[in-house]
């Protein structure tokens, strides 16, 4: 099984209840092998593993689920309850990207979930999610509107970073990562929503606010997202 975010066919596979867990086995295996993220903020590398084996127990689904090959089963992510956007952009350090930024646009005390969403209790799961290059070159409303025809979500900025983390081969630089679902509540804007995005140049990602509505012919805007929660 491949996270398949990276192929360009979009042929149906089943994917079993056995298969989301091998998914999300090997993705805490990263956080803790690679990434040394029990060594953050004091977490505990067992507490870790039970986190994971509770996400395990409240795992229920078919026993195939028809899925693109265009897109990742399972997502496991980290939230701010935890970690803070620093440690986790920290986090995505390795072989293609550094150590992700924060730019000086962004108060973090400030950042909020789009419309209330809620996101768990720390660690969770989010399903069948997709790069959203196919959106790439659309304004913010624009994507929002396609995406909520097809009842998926954008993505907070914790899920962003997850996604650079355990799928970075699937990002280049250039690449501006839109966080729909995150945003800023202290920011004042005129004709625009308060956007928040994670932008790569070279081999840094750097986590921005942006106010305005510009549409810069540079940038390739992407805007990634998911079905939802797989699971708290």
């Amino acid at each position: 099984m491949t996270d398949g975010l990276a192929q360009a066919r979009e042929e149906d596979v089943a994917i079993t209840r056995d298969d989301l867990v091998a998914i999300l086995r090997a993705q805490h295996r990263r956080l803790v092998k690679e990434r040394k993220y029990h060594t953050r903020g004091g977490l505990d590398r067992v507490w870790l593993e039970d986190e994971l084996k509770r996400l395990e127990l409240q795992l229920s689904m078919p026993t195939s689920l028809p899925l693109k090959t265009s897109q990742v089963p399972a997502l496991l992510v980290v939230t701010r309850a935890h970690l803070t956007i620093r440690q986790l952009l920290a986090g995505i350090s390795g072989k293609k990207w550094h150590a992700g930024e924060v730019s000086s646009s962004v108060n973090l005390d400030s950042l909020e979930l789009e419309r209330k969403l809620e996101t768990g209790r720390g660690i969770y799961a989010i399903s069948d999610l997709r790069s959203g290059r196919e959106l790439c070159g659309v304004s913010v409303p624009e994507a929002k509107e396609s995406l909520g025809r097809e009842f998926r979500r954008g993505l907070t900025v914790e899920e962003a970073i997850a996604l650079l983390t355990h799928f970075p081969e699937c990002f280049s630089s250039g690449d501006v990562i839109k966080c729909l679902c995150s945003r800023h509540s202290d920011k004042e804007v005129e004709n625009a929503e308060p956007s928040v995005e994670i932008w790569i140049l070279g081999r840094s990602p750097t986590l921005r606010a942006i106010t305005h509505n510009v549409r810069e012919s540079y940038r390739r805007d992407i805007f990634p997202s998911c079905k939802g929660s797989l699971l708290w």
